[in-house]
């Protein structure tokens, strides 16, 4: 018996690769076991998209098959439903001046997905600036919504653990979360602790059916879903699925180092290689050469040095207290990566593994 998720995974993506697919057909899978994980990670549609477009649906049940295709209907007509809501609150909002962020599913569906239809939404998150939430809340009081009443405006102290300043429901009993801040665990811990308020420095702003809106980056995208991957490792596989999506779709003006500078001060940082391999083998996703470290590992070009328990907290004091380090004609800045004496060749990066106290010297790999 094949492993399920790593079979689902290879029909679940984006542009499956053809030669996966064939050998998938050849293992033992239990195919309708799928099924059931695809509904569980809310990822039916595309699941049941690459389905027809191989031509396998005689290798799952009629009963199942019927299945996926109601939720593919059900799935369509709920998202044009989200994207006439969605377009209707921006209407609105922006009416009275007010910008704001669309955060998660509505911000890949209309912008990152080129199939609106590909990612099944649940309900709409918004991120407004704290300033202008009582205005929202009274420019959407005027129209058909409905609000919850225990959550009546931010500045009335009333507000959610997670920095959600209301929730209204419309007409077709769709939910729209209006934030004044991101999760507390995202903006606290992982964000460099910013303010939520200057979350705006770093948009993009686009047009949108004639509506001008603030995009997250697609760097901060891309990081924001492996939190909620890492954070959460069971309950956010389907986020998988966009990342890779950001990926593939913006891969050429992907940023890589921008994004490898945010894992380097986040408490994601211990997951780079396991982000790294997953990507690479079971999304096929390409990944520049310079971070292949697994590959260098490979080649037996890492130096590795075995800390005990004792020296461990001193030398880690030692490395990022100073701006450098001098340690055998090489210096090291805070940020992990070595040098020669000189300052200017970088020969390497240097990774701390506290839970078994080993350093991992990874040369850079040589340009041009």
């Amino acid at each position: 018996m094949g492993d399920p998720l790593r079979a689902f995974y290879t029909l679940a993506v984006l542009n499956p690769q053809e030669e996966d697919v064939l050998a998938l057909r050849a293992s033992h899978v239990d195919w309708d076991t799928l099924v059931n994980i695809s509904f569980e990670l809310n990822s039916s549609y595309i699941f049941y998209t690459n389905i027809k477009r191989f031509g396998l649906e005689a290798c799952f049940s009629s009963t199942n098959i019927k299945r996926l295709q109601a939720k593919k209907e059900s799935a369509i007509l709920n998202n044009l439903t989200q994207i006439n809501l969605f377009y209707e609150i921006t209407g609105l909002l922006q009416a009275e001046g007010i910008k704001f962020i669309p955060l998660k599913g509505i911000s890949l569906t209309t912008d990152t997905y080129p199939d609106i239809r590909m990612r099944v939404g649940s309900d709409l998150d918004i991120f407004i600036h704290p300033a202008n939430i009582d205005k929202c809340v009274e420019a959407l009081k005027k129209s058909s919504y409905k609000f919850e009443p225990f959550i009546p405006s931010s500045t009335r102290g009333v507000t959610s653990a997670h920095g959600q300043a209301c929730m209204v429901r419309s007409q077709d009993d769709i939910y729209i979360d209006i934030h004044y801040r991101l999760f507390t665990w995202y903006e606290e811990k992982y964000i460099f602790k910013i303010d939520s308020a200057k979350f705006y420095e770093n948009t993009v702003n686009k047009l949108w059916k004639g509506y001008d809106l603030a995009y997250m980056k697609k760097e901060d995208e891309f990081y924001y879903l492996l939190m909620c991957i890492f954070r959460n490792r069971l309950g956010a596989f389907r986020h998988y699925l966009d990342a890779d999506a950001i990926l593939k779709i913006h891969g050429e003006n992907f940023d890589w180092t921008l994004v490898k500078s945010y894992l380097w001060k986040s408490p994601l940082k211990q997951y780079w290689e396991t982000i790294l391999k997953f990507m690479r083998e079971r999304l096929k996703t390409p990944i520049p050469d310079e971070y292949d470290w697994e590959r260098d590992i490979r080649r037996g070009n890492v130096d590795w040095v075995d800390f005990n328990k004792e020296s461990q907290g001193k030398f880690f004091e030692e490395l990022w207290a100073c701006d450098s380090l001098e340690e055998g004609g090489v210096t090291t800045n805070g940020d992990g990566q070595f040098f020669l004496a000189d300052g200017k060749k970088k020969i390497g990066h240097f990774i701390f593994n506290r839970s078994n106290c080993e350093r991992r010297l990874f040369p850079t790999p040589p340009t041009g």
